[in-house]
């Protein structure tokens, strides 16, 4: 059975509206609070099929109605926080990890000044006794 696109000129169009028709929006709201009151686990990453399946289950709700403002907001906001979490987590640990590499680079540029004098102190110590060892002129004394 094919169907056209054209409109029934028999019947008059109901006019709609796209806001969604909900009774409470209140109660929908409710159904995301729990999700932010989750214990936040560190250090394990979500897949990227449960990302990509949440972000499907997403684009059919969009397709299929147009939320609120209210029910826009109530679902991105644990998100967002989360977001904001992990960002604030990153910069502190960008932080640390900057004042090692301080740390490290004093003591790597420390450690090559030390090799360096080292080396020039072995040097001159091979040279010394290079100059104190047998001579090649000494083969036939001159007393």
């Amino acid at each position: 059975m094919v169907q056209s696109k054209r409109t029934c000129l028999t019947l008059k169009p109901v006019a709609t509206t796209l806001k969604r028709k909900r009774d409470d929006v209140d109660e929908f709201v409710r159904q995301f609070k729990p999700r932010m009151a989750e214990p936040e686990r560190r250090g394990v990453k979500r897949s990227a099929e449960c990302f990509d399946q949440e972000l499907h289950r997403l684009e059919k709700r969009m397709r299929a109605t147009v939320p609120t403002a209210e029910e826009a907001i109530a679902f991105l906001l644990p998100h967002i926080t989360q977001m904001r979490q992990m960002y604030n987590a990153e910069r502190a640990r960008a932080a640390t990890l900057e004042a090692n590499n301080i740390v490290i680079r004093r003591s790597c540029l420390h450690l090559l000044r030390e090799k360096k004098r080292l080396e020039s102190e072995l040097e001159m110590t091979n040279y010394r006794l290079s100059l104190s060892g047998p001579k090649p002129y000494d083969a036939w004394p001159t007393i």
